[in-house]
């Protein structure tokens, strides 16, 4: 359902599928966080949709659409954080969703999908080429998670319930990979509450995201980070045209700051998401001294994480201190 450039107003016709087919997630205030910040800090806790990610409200959009024309057999291939949340909307649908894996892929992970219903096709490398070849043979739809707006249109969803909760934001931290939940972000923020910074997070192993933002081009730089959906070696073009100019500020952090804040965060809140999300609270503590007595919002798109990612996390000490640093 690739088409023109997304309006705001593509985001408001994507909200009323989404409210049909899932519920409002919460944001929260915690107390204890607001004061380790000395800001007043909420949690937008989209980790806790069926799919426990973000992706699922984009997912939920396009699988919408593509059955109201017809199309009953998705394929794709990409995160896995993307291909739960497509394996969940099409089988809410009663859509044939055929995932392409890569061999080394979790193999708990690889059940999740199974239990959704996908078709689960393993292969030894390129699987998104796999992918585009076998959905031209079998006459689907292949879905590239990079190229379609109605992707960004639904998780733009997600900022506007953020912003009906609660109006009055001075500052928005959002994690940056691939940049789908950042330019859904920006073009929320610009509708809604032009006065809101919006401030990106990604590791110091990702350049290409750091340097494309900076100089307002595409760049592509070998990444050197093991903080899973953050590892992206190059901008991806569709998304970076939204949040390179809505985008006010991006934090950089080393990647032990993911995890100390994901520990941190069970602390403070009994919350377990994975490091590439828990990253916003370690980029706000970065920036406390500006965001003294404002208020803070925190996106959290994912809790995903492989079992071995929740075994490093909870065996921190931070999950006892509660402290960063």
């Amino acid at each position: 359902m690739r088409s023109q450039a997304l309006q705001f107003t593509d985001i408001l016709r994507a909200q009323q599928i989404v409210r049909r087919n899932l519920d409002v997630t919460p944001l929260r205030r915690y107390e204890s966080l607001s004061r380790l910040l000395g800001a007043d800090t909420y949690i937008k806790q989209d980790h806790i949709l069926p799919s426990a990610t973000s992706w699922l409200r984009g997912a939920v959009v396009l699988a919408f659409e593509l059955k109201k024309n017809g199309i009953q057999h998705v394929v794709s291939s990409g995160p896995f954080s993307f291909m739960h949340a497509l394996a969940t909307a099409t089988r809410m649908f009663s859509m044939k969703a055929t995932l392409f894996v890569d061999q080394r892929l979790d193999p708990q992970r690889e059940g999740w999908l199974s239990d959704q219903g996908a078709e689960v096709m393993e292969v030894d490398g390129g699987a998104a080429v796999a992918a585009a070849r076998f959905a031209s043979d079998a006459r689907a739809y292949f879905v590239d998670p990079f190229e379609e707006p109605l992707l960004i249109a639904g998780m733009g969803t997600a900022f506007v319930e953020l912003f009906e909760a609660q109006p009055d934001v001075d500052a928005l931290f959002v994690p940056i990979g691939s940049g789908m939940i950042a330019a859904a972000g920006a073009l929320v923020v610009r509708a809604l509450s032009p006065k809101t910074q919006l401030i990106g997070v990604c590791p110091q192993g990702q350049e290409a995201v750091y340097r494309s933002w900076r100089m307002k081009m595409p760049r592509k730089i070998p990444a050197e980070t093991r903080i899973e959906w953050l590892g992206y070696d190059h901008v991806k073009t569709m998304p970076f045209d939204y949040y390179a100019e809505g985008v006010h500020d991006m934090v950089q952090l080393k990647d032990d700051a993911f995890y100390q804040s994901a520990a941190v965060l069970l602390h403070h809140t009994r919350i377990l998401v994975d490091p590439a999300s828990a990253g916003v609270l370690a980029a706000a503590w970065a920036k406390r001294e500006s965001l003294s007595g404002r208020n803070v919002a925190l996106m959290m798109p994912t809790a995903n994480m492989a079992l071995s990612t929740c075994m490093e996390v909870t065996l921190r000490e931070e999950v006892t201190t509660g402290a960063l640093s």
